[in-house]
């Protein structure tokens, strides 16, 4: 019992923290063409907690598509989310995450509104998540 309690706490504090590292990273929020884009990297959170991030990003940004990333067991873990009006155009999250995840040697898929995928290497993380910028000029030239 004591476990799962400790357990609880501990998710709940990972999201917190992720929680208030995303409302900093909205303050960095690019606007491509009238669509809010952001690539971020949280640190110390769960794929659950990505989950809930990429909510919480389509709740503050009407029209938007955003890349949220962590590092599990010395692997990427990534989320990429995308608002209704873009799904509505034909957009998919899943062509998104592995645009960004390709670098990374990483590959994944999901519903057009959120998809999941994951990466072989770290190394340049960054500058993946950087490529959403790219993904959306592409897509409203």
């Amino acid at each position: 019992k004591y476990l799962t309690e400790l357990t609880k706490e501990n998710s709940a504090l990972r999201k917190r923290s992720a929680g208030d590292e995303l409302d900093q990273a909205f303050e960095n929020v690019k606007e491509v063409n009238g669509i809010s884009i952001l690539g971020v990297l949280l640190h110390d959170a769960d794929r659950d907690t990505l989950r809930e991030m990429a909510d919480k990003f389509r709740q503050k940004y009407p029209t938007g598509a955003a890349v949220i990333a962590t590092v599990i067991n010395d692997a990427p873990a990534l989320v990429a989310t995308l608002t209704k009006d873009l799904v509505a155009k034909g957009w998919k999250a899943g062509d998104l995450i592995n645009f960004v995840a390709e670098p990374l040697g990483g590959k994944g898929g999901g519903p057009p509104h959120l998809a999941q995928a994951g990466g072989k290497t770290t190394d340049g993380l960054e500058d993946s998540l950087a490529r959403i910028t790219d993904w959306v000029e592409e897509r409203t030239k």
